[in-house]
């Protein structure tokens, strides 16, 4: 068939793109890993404050006082908050992804002169679905957000919802994620799946 064979041409196209972004995301892991195990010692620290600004001027000095405990405690060790927006940047960019995949082969559909009206049509119906589903994703993650869950992936499927929170979870907490999820998609309260990262 035609659109199999589009499919299959398609996928032969991305694979370059998936591997380089996975040994891109690979690069950063490895870089934040080494961050995480190797810090800077406050000799590397000095040496990095002493450094030359843009303009040409030497960094303002420190206050003596401020330095000691309090910039030990906040060196360059990525803390948890990071780590899960680190976490969820890459998911929510997975994710579209896969979808611009998948919208680039429903354009390649609706251009070929050898495809049905069917599958044309079914082409630009699914497209419309994608642009209504990223949308509603997006409004459910705002509000989750503005709700205090912080850090949200919402995934909506043809009759289901996926919503991964970075929260300590209990079934008040869950159910309040299902209700405001479903008060956005509509898919129904009992068709939301809430995991934690």
């Amino acid at each position: 068939m035609r659109i199999d064979k589009s499919i299959r041409e398609f996928r032969r196209r991305m694979l370059p793109a998936k591997v380089g972004l996975a040994l891109l995301l690979l690069f950063f892991l490895f870089v934040a890993a080494w961050n995480w195990f190797f810090p800077a010692t406050p000799e590397e620290e000095a040496a990095m404050s002493q450094q030359q600004w843009p303009t040409g001027e030497e960094a303002p000095e420190e206050n003596p006082s401020e330095t000691g405990d309090a910039a030990e405690a906040s060196g360059p060790e990525p803390d948890e908050a990071q780590v899960a927006a680190a976490y969820f940047a890459a998911y929510r960019m997975d994710r579209e992804e896969a979808r611009s995949t998948e919208l680039i082969l429903l354009e390649q559909i609706i251009a070929d002169e050898n495809s049905s009206p069917e599958a044309v049509a079914q082409a630009e119906q699914r497209r419309l679905s994608i642009a209504s589903c990223s949308e509603l994703e997006h409004q459910a993650e705002s509000l989750l957000s503005a709700k205090g869950f912080g850090e949200t992936v919402v995934i909506l499927g043809e009759q289901r919802a996926t919503v991964i929170v970075d929260v300590e979870m209990n079934a008040q907490k869950a159910t309040q994620i299902a209700e405001a999820v479903d008060s956005v998609s509509a898919c129904g309260f009992e068709n939301v799946v809430v995991v934690n990262r």
